[in-house]
């Protein structure tokens, strides 16, 4: 018995070291690599001014995936565009959101930009959205008069300056925010005086400001304790701006009419309001839920809206044939009597590239909001547990070479087909307000924006450098990438309305 016993051990005890081995290496062979962290910080001391390029860079070390860890955050960044668009519509595996501190401020954390990914901000998410696209899309549409309307003051600013070198970002800044505000709560045509919108301007600004400089306490949860005062400010600037749209809401209630809505605000509370109270409280909806919308269509194509238009000018003027050769497209379509509507976009190919260009040069999100894994899942042959924070590295797609060829040049062209029309195949490799379901709810409405923007200022105005060829392209990385301070002169055009 004893010799059985021996020689089952003798057998046994190698199989199951063979076995053992096999694990560990397939383990080992399965763990995701990564560049060398520190104790508590992880990596946030090596990401430098520009985190984006250094993910870049560690990306060509080791890989298109790869783990980091940033603060008390186990995280992963994922790079180029194969791994990007799969990981973003690869079910809903990546579409969570981290509870950071700064998400969970704003609204209790159930918002659309910053909530947790559940039933509930599934059916937020649809309610924002139809209500936007139903506005957007009415008959009788205002959102067109009022782009228009914003066009003339800024083209009028612009003249006003005369033979003088200005920054204008001021004006598309203002004109930016006027437009969102008006679509979110009512056309106005003297939007400048009223309180509420400089209000808003002042603390989507102090906001901006805040997170440029990088909020701690959103990496490093146990530093709240010893930053109250930054906490403090952060909440401050969250609360003022909700209490204005709280007081629009209210106003709004007081001359409310499901048969008439008049702006998004309307369409938000009609929405509310058509919904059980038994659904929504299934759903752990509630009417704040819905009308905090407005937070976040404001914060979202306020800023992002004004920086793509100061991208855009910065560039137009930098390269002054993209832009005759854009002004030409305009007044081809348009002729020398109406300004452009959205109906013209069709049949404006090189303005479509033009635009599709700037945003993939500029790539002012160039890794988006965090996402966050809501289960155990997998991505370019590696397994990734639940809760962890994914950054995805959109500059790597933008600036691929394997993609674009020549992606630090700028040349709409790339856009364009033999015939001068657009190539689908070519405009598909560019998702510049994300994929899947934390798509930005309003991107119908953005580019809307900037075509009418972008196209009846050109038409009106010829930007011009101080400096013939003297330009400098490199991004300042403020959590968004924004161009370095510059001025610009401005002629009126000859044909320009």
């Amino acid at each position: 018995m004893e010799e059985i016993t021996t020689k089952a051990t003798f057998y046994i005890i190698p199989t199951l070291l063979a076995v053992l081995l096999v694990y560990f290496l397939r383990k080992k062979r399965n763990r995701l690599p990564g560049p060398f962290g520190l104790p508590i910080l992880g990596h946030l001391p090596f990401l430098g001014d520009n985190p984006h390029l250094t993910f870049t860079k560690w990306r060509r070390q080791y890989g298109d995936v790869y783990q980091i860890q940033m603060g008390s955050w186990p995280s992963i960044v994922v790079c180029g565009m194969d791994l990007i668009k799969q990981a973003l519509t690869q079910a809903d595996d990546f579409s969570g959101r981290p509870g950071f501190f700064s998400g969970q401020s704003i609204t209790g954390g159930k918002n659309l930009t910053f909530g947790r990914f559940d039933s509930s901000w599934i059916k937020h998410r649809k309610i924002a959205s139809g209500v936007l696209y139903t506005f957007a899309n009415a008959r009788k549409n205002p959102v067109e008069e009022i782009i228009k309307q914003e066009v003339c003051k800024v083209a009028e600013i612009f003249k006003s300056k005369g033979d003088n070198c200005f920054d204008p970002k001021e004006a598309l800044l203002f004109a930016s925010a006027s437009v969102i505000y008006q679509i979110c709560y009512g056309k106005t045509d003297q939007v400048e005086y009223d309180e509420d919108f400089k209000s808003l301007i002042t603390s989507s600004t102090d906001f901006n400001d805040f997170t440029n400089a990088g909020n701690p306490v959103d990496m490093m949860p146990w530093l709240r304790v010893f930053f109250p005062s930054k906490v403090n400010k952060f909440l401050d600037i969250v609360e003022r701006a909700e209490r204005v749209r709280r007081q629009k809401v209210a106003e709004h209630k007081t001359t409310f009419d499901p048969n008439q809505l008049r702006d998004v605000t309307d369409g938000l509370l009609a929405a509310a309001q058509s919904i059980p109270e038994v659904e929504m409280a299934e759903l752990g909806l509630t009417h704040e839920q819905i009308l905090s919308s407005l937070d976040n269509f404001f914060g979202a194509g306020f800023d992002t809206i004004a920086n793509t238009l100061h991208w855009s000018v910065l560039l137009l003027a930098s390269f002054p044939d993209v832009q005759e050769k854009l002004y030409q497209e305009i007044c081809d379509v348009t002729g020398s009597t109406r300004s452009p509507c959205l109906s013209d976009k069709s049949k404006m190919p090189y303005t479509e590239a033009t635009c599709s260009e700037i945003m993939r040069f500029s790539c002012i999100f160039p890794l988006a909001l965090p996402h966050f894994t809501t289960k155990d899942t997998r991505i370019g042959g590696y397994d990734i547990p639940e809760s962890t924070l994914v950054f995805f590295n959109f500059h790597s797609l933008t600036h691929d070479k394997g993609l674009w060829g020549d992606p630090e040049s700028f040349r709409p062209g790339r856009f364009l087909d033999r015939d001068g029309q657009i190539d689908k195949g070519v405009l598909n490799r560019l998702i510049p307000f994300s994929a899947g379901r934390r798509r930005c709810v309003a991107e119908f409405l953005a580019r809307m924006e900037f075509f009418l923007l972008l196209t009846g200022i050109v038409q009106t105005c010829q930007f011009k450098l101080p400096t013939e060829g003297v330009r400098d392209l490199e991004p300042l990385f403020e959590l968004s990438l924004r161009p370095k301070p510059f001025q610009i002169a401005v002629k009126e055009r000859d044909q320009g309305l």
